[in-house]
């Protein structure tokens, strides 16, 4: 669970933060849950049975990840305040094109479910597990593939709390075609 994901959004008043609770069985995300009190909008998935936004008048709509499977015409979400020089060379690498920023995890994610974005890339720190559970569950159920930079999904039971091999959550066939950019780009 993360009471207020996107605190520095929050706090400076920007309404790009979250609500986010995740359900782990066994050692996967099964369930998210991500609400956005300032837009007046929620997300939810489970695994399996496929995922939905509720709108402010309650209508549940259901999501799905984009279809797009080349990099060079996806639009990646990223966070507009914890940019470096190392992450500007990495979406260079990538021929990214089109670049949204919003400031919570959990906004990003229900982003890239929803279809509204493409991909949504962390290559190296990306917070925290609780960052992380309900977007995973939330775009798996909506199609997407959830992994580290490696390809590798998280491992919310391991020794650490940190993801510090980065984010990549896209469509499959898109998801595995950014890896193979990012990958290649890291062997020369």
């Amino acid at each position: 669970m993360d009471p207020v994901d996107g605190t520095r959004k929050f706090v400076g008043k920007y309404g790009q933060f979250a609500v986010m609770i995740g359900l782990l069985v066994g050692d996967r995300p099964t369930r998210g849950v991500i609400y956005a009190p300032a837009r007046r909008k929620a997300w939810a998935g489970r695994v399996g049975d496929g995922a939905f936004r509720i709108e402010p008048n309650g209508q549940r709509v259901p999501i799905q990840v984009t279809r797009c499977e080349a990099v060079a015409e996806a639009r990646f979400v990223v966070s507009g305040t914890q940019r470096s020089r190392r992450l500007e060379q990495a979406f260079e690498r990538l021929g990214a094109a089109s670049l949204i920023t919003l400031g919570s995890a959990g906004l990003k994610a229900a982003a890239v479910a929803e279809g509204s974005a493409d991909v949504y890339l962390s290559p190296f720190h990306a917070g925290k597990r609780w960052d992380a559970c309900a977007g995973d569950a939330l775009v798996t159920a909506a199609g997407g593939r959830f992994t580290d930079r490696h390809g590798v999904a998280l491992d919310y039971r391991g020794p650490t709390l940190v993801n510090d091999r980065g984010l990549v959550t896209a469509p499959p066939l898109l998801h595995a075609n950014v890896l193979e950019i990012l990958s290649a780009s890291t062997h020369h």
